[in-house]
Order: structure tokens, then sequence, then C-alpha cells
């Protein structure tokens, strides 16, 4: 059989075919390949009939995502139904043979309003394998509507280990230049991939919380040679910070006393939420009346308190339960700070006092944005950076703003500096032209889209979809094609399709749809028109 690469443009998304190979260029500018061998592994497996669309990855040579009716109903134990759905499709799903991988560890297993999702991390031996991911998303009839993901090819491991624990978090700490850290750094090891194709090395995952420089940073290092492989920053802030106070915030309302549920301590700490203030002992009252004045170190207490619990409850109204614990959350954070975080990895906040903007700890909207960071991170792990990171910041813009009911994110924090708002997501920004390479200002993008789709939906339905669509969202570095995906595949869920044709209106009107990826997207129609080049030019 001979064997051919597809080449799709915007232009001509499925009209250009090309025998033989040709170049990978996986950027929006330029050609997109399908190599020939994940071709031949889509057509030949029974599932390619039921697929409504599918992704590859930019090099062409592995799944990145497929959606459909891929299954029929299935019944039995969760994770055992995933595992043998995986096993029907191994190829297409790129499982290994090799007995010392072992790929069915399940890391998700858990149900949704719209159904139920499993994931399966990779491992060798006893070590994860970083980014080697699989996850299924069944409808609430047990038929799996999404499956993101295969597993890389691992043809070589390096598992020697030369560097200690301790040493990795030194070496670490001396590459970042950390002198003041405010949590315990740790290191675990997983395999990673190096620049020989195919081959993984057992590396340190070092987490350092540092001060000085501020930031979550995860530094990975060859557990053998003690090589840097990759550095992040892992910690999520926002670009001028966050705030609450009052019942909204200063320039909304006037200072109103308010309930303070849920309290279990004389202290600000409750079921929910733990407010420390590392400039005084935190305020301490039995009588539970905690009425201090604005310039009081305290009343950032109280307000931080009150408005968490509110989100907290808001987003337990969408049946979210998997933050019902005390979350820590830090007033008067930092040196006048200009800014606000969500650690993730210590689950915990941080309101700083601004200097040239306006105290974090007092606006309602910034305080839900950090709170909607750490509910995406209870359901889907994504990275901080590219489309992911965007949708991130996205998601937590309209959460703030969508509660609130301002499309403008930050006014009160914003208006020291004598700006408007943070951002708006009342908006024109289209993609990929807009596409600005930083994770705020492409959220834009996004969280326009999303504000759209509450315009068209309303609040209601808008909230329950975009909340839902996160337990759909592909985990690692999704795309904002990703995004569409696990917005239609929560509406099927939840909504039984009926708002399909306003999200699809809504992501075009945006740019976003499967042209704008070059051919990284193959739609139903596309599919069989490959499949039709195949059968006649294959042989």
């Amino acid at each position: 059989m001979k064997k051919f690469l597809l080449v799709l443009f915007a232009s001509c998304f499925f009209s250009c075919f090309a025998l033989g190979q040709t170049s990978v260029q996986p950027t929006l500018k330029g050609p997109v390949t399908v190599a020939p061998e994940f071709t031949e592994v889509l057509f030949s497996d029974p599932i390619f009939t039921e697929i409504n669309m599918v992704s590859v990855t930019p090099d062409g040579k592995h799944l990145w995502s497929i959606q459909g009716e891929l299954s029929p109903p299935l019944d039995g134990d969760p994770a055992e139904v995933a595992k043998e759905f995986l096993l029907e499709h191994s190829k297409l799903f790129n499982l290994p043979t090799d007995r010392n991988l072992k790929p069915f560890n399940v890391v998700r297993n858990e149900s949704s309003v719209g159904g139920r999702h499993i994931s399966f991390q990779m491992m060798v031996d006893e070590y994860l394998v970083h980014d080697a991911l699989i996850e299924l998303h069944f409808d609430r009839n047990g038929v799996v509507r999404l499956a993101n993901g295969d597993f890389p090819d691992v043809t070589k491991v390096k598992s020697s280990i030369q560097l200690s624990q301790a040493a990795a978090i030194e070496k670490a700490k001396a590459l970042l230049g950390v002198s003041s850290m405010f949590e315990k750094p740790f290191a675990t090891l997983e395999y990673y991939p190096v620049q020989e194709a195919g081959t993984f090395a057992l590396a340190y995952a070092v987490v350092i919380p540092s001060n000085k420089p501020l930031g979550e940073f995860k530094v990975v290092l060859d557990a053998e040679t003690g090589a840097e492989i990759a550095r992040s920053d892992e910690m999520i802030y926002d670009e001028v910070g966050r705030g609450s106070v009052y019942k909204k915030n200063p320039i909304a309302t006037p200072l109103s006393v308010e309930p303070l549920p849920y309290l279990a301590s004389t202290t600000l700490t409750g079921l929910y939420v733990a407010i420390k203030n590392p400039r005084a002992p935190n305020a301490d009252r039995p009588d539970h009346v905690y009425n201090y004045d604005p310039s009081d170190t305290h009343f950032d207490e109280v307000n931080l308190y009150y408005q968490l619990n509110a989100i907290h409850d808001y987003f337990a109204s969408l049946g979210f339960h998997k933050l019902d614990r005390p979350m820590t959350a830090v007033v008067h954070y930092g040196d006048k700070m200009d800014n606000a975080l969500f650690d993730s990895v210590f689950q915990s906040f941080g309101f700083g006092d601004g200097d040239h903007n306006n105290d974090y700890a007092r606006d309602d909207s910034v305080i839900y944005h950090e709170y909607s960071h750490a509910v995406m991170f209870e359901i889907v792990k994504i990275k901080n950076a590219e489309e992911s990171g965007a949708m991130n910041e996205a998601q937590a813009d309209y959460f703030g703003c969508s509660i609130t009911n301002d499309p403008r994110h930050g006014i009160y924090v914003a208006a020291k500096a004598g700006l408007p708002y943070i951002r708006t997501l009342a908006n024109n920004f289209h993609y990929p032209q807009d596409i600005a390479h930083e994770v705020h200002k492409d959220g834009r993008i996004w969280s326009g889209a999303l504000w759209d789709l509450r315009t068209a939906l309303g609040k209601e339905i808008a909230d329950r979809l975009v909340h839902e669509s996160h337990y759909f969202l592909k985990s690692g570095n999704p795309t904002f094609m990703d995004g569409f995906n696990a917005l239609l595949n929560a509406d099927n869920n939840v909504f039984g399709g009926k708002n399909k044709s306003a999200i699809t209106a809504v992501m075009n009107n945006r740019g976003i749809n499967a042209p704008a990826y070059r051919g990284a997207v193959l739609e139903k129609q596309d599919l069989r028109a490959m499949k039709i080049f195949h059968s006649i030019h294959g042989n």
C-alpha cells in the first residue's frame, strides 16, 4: 500500500492532498499533516463510522481527541468497562504491549450531572509517565461520547537515579535564585520525554513555593545527570489582582452587616474558609460579631470570609462539593502586592493590599475569579500556558462576572489606577487574529465567547454548561477547540443537545471552529472525504 499524507489548508480545508511525506507545521500558519500510520489505524478501527469529529496532534501521528457515539450503552464497573473499551481500540489509543508498561492506573473516576469521567495514567515500572493520559467521558446512559488523548511511544527508558531528592531540591532553588519560601519544597519522580524520540528519563519534578521570587515553581531535573529538562510557574495570578469587600465592592455597594455562615471557631475559620492575617493576630470574637472599620486590619478578613463563602455556595448550587473543606485565604499578602493568586499545590489564596491598584480583598469579581480557578483545578488539570491557560483565566473571569451580573472584571481594583476595569467580557476579540500569546489577553477571546453564550442562553443555562464542560475538557494543554468540544458534550449530556446550534453559532462568530485549526481537527464530512480518497488512492 502506498504511503500518503493529507495536507490541509484553511482555504481548501479538505480538497488539497499530496502523496509522500511533507514537513509538519504545528502552528496556525501553514499546513498540518496527518501521518499515514495514523490514518491506517483510524480507518481500520470499527469506531471510525461513529466518529463525529477527531483532532490530531500537531505532528499528525497521534490521537488528540475524538467525539461521537463511540460505544453502545456499557454496563458494569465503570473503570473495568472503560478499560475494556480501550483494549478493544488499543491501536487507536496506542496502548503499549510491553509488560513493564502499566497503562491502566486509574487517576480519575467520578460522576457529574452529565455522566461519568474516567482517566488512565500510563506508568513505567512504579512511576508515572508525564502527561501520558487517556480520558473517557460517558453519558448518563453509559455511552462513550468523548475520548481525549493516547499514550506516547516509549521505546527506551533511562531509570538511573544518581541525584538524591534533597540534592534535587537544592539545585532547583539555586537555578531559580530563591531566597525565601512560604511552604516546604518537595520533589516527586516521574518519567519525562527527552530529546531523543521515544526516550523517557526518570526525573525529579521539584516544586519550590517561593516568596522571592514569587511563584509556585516547578523545575524538572534529570535524576541521573541533574540536567534541567523543564521549568514552569504553577501559581495562578491575575494581571492586577483580586479583592473582596462589602456585599459587592466599595464602588457598587455601601457597607452593610451580612451573615457570616459556617463559622467553626471564634476566629474567621469555618467549614469552607480559613482566613489568615500575617500582619496581626487573626480577628477573634467569642460573640461572633466582627464589626470593623475599613481602616482596621481585620476588615479584609471579614469581607474575604463572606465573599469566599458566597462563591462556595454558588458552586454548591451547581452540584459541586469537591472544595467542601477549609480553604486557606491570606489577606495583606506580600508587601503592597498588586495581585491576587490561587496556589494550586497548597490549595490556598493570597490577596495583596495593592499599591498602584486598590485592595484586592475588596473586589467581589476578583475573589470569585480566584475561587473559580480552584474549582476548575479540582475538576481537570490543565497547563497555565497557551490556549489552555487562556481558557483557565477566561472561565475564572466568566464566573466572576456572571455571578456579579457585570461583564467588567475588577472595576474596584482598577479604579485607583484610573481604569474602568481590569478586563471586560463585552468584547469583540476574534480567533486567531487577536492571539497575543499571553494567557490573560488571549483569555478575552474565550471569555467573550462565554459571555456571548450567556447572552444567548441566559445565565442559568450558560453557567451550568460552562461548569459542566470542565468535566469533559481534555487534560494537559487543551485548545479552544477542545473547549468547544467540551461545551457540546456538556450540552448533550445535561440538556439533551438542545443548545448545540447556539453554542456552534457563538464559537463560529469568534472564529473558534475546525477550519481555524488548519486540519488539526477533522469533522465528520472531512473524515468521509478522507476515507473515500484513501479507498481510491491508497492501494
